[in-house]
């Protein structure tokens, strides 16, 4: 029995050194081959891989964002939303020696894929939506009764549409600087206040209004 208790043993060792030696070569700098949206940062130290995703991602993150409100188009300039790429926020804390075993052995198979930090003004973001849908929202018709002659006639009501603003606020916030697509901003139909039965019974009584017979009195008679 104390033959396969040494090969454990033996085992365990080179396994320790071998985590040792990749925990050395990791160096100081970000893990090798570590990316952000495409752009190489491995090896680098922290301010250096945030300079350069300023200046190879700081275009795109400065673009407008084409959107789409139902057959409306619309650019949307990400300052003015309150949107935001912060590359130094980026890399913090993943330079330096790893002692991670995943990101060790992810280093030489292509390198660990690090997730844009996106700053986000919530309040500039849903201001910028509001104003969005001020200008796109269609409000609802209302049915109204014409009388016309002898009659009374009902023009029915249409519905209007609205944009979500809770699901473009989302949509806006979850599509900058990872996506090139135009953003479709959700809307909702939204109805007049008046629902058609209510219209329907209104006309009934206009109708019967109209046709009922009038009495004129004159002086005493």
């Amino acid at each position: 029995w104390q033959r396969p208790l040494l090969w454990v043993g033996i085992a365990v060792l080179l396994l320790g050194a071998f985590y040792a030696a990749l925990v050395a070569s990791s160096g100081d700098g970000l893990p090798r081959g570590a990316k952000v949206l495409g752009v190489d940062v491995g090896g680098l130290s922290e301010a250096e891989a945030a300079a350069k995703l300023d200046a190879e991602l700081g275009p795109a993150a400065t673009d407008p964002i084409n959107a789409t409100i139902g057959e409306d188009s619309v650019s949307i300039v990400p300052a003015d939303a309150g949107l935001s790429f912060d590359a130094e926020a980026t890399v913090d804390g993943y330079a330096g020696r790893i002692w991670n075993p995943v990101t060790l052995i992810l280093q030489f198979t292509g390198g660990p894929t690090l997730t844009p930090v996106i700053g986000v003004d919530q309040a500039a973001l849903e201001a910028t939506v509001k104003q969005l849908a001020v200008d796109s929202d269609t409000a609802p018709v209302e049915p109204t009764i014409e009388v016309r002659g002898s009659d009374a006639v009902l023009i029915n009501g249409t519905n209007g549409r609205a944009m979500d603003q809770p699901a473009a606020v989302q949509a806006l916030a979850s599509a900058y600087l990872v996506s090139t697509q135009t953003v479709d901003l959700p809307e909702v139909e939204t109805t007049p206040s008046v629902p058609q039965e209510k219209a329907d019974a209104a006309l009934v009584v206009a109708k019967a209004a109209i046709s009922a017979p009038v009495t004129v009195k004159a002086g005493k008679v």
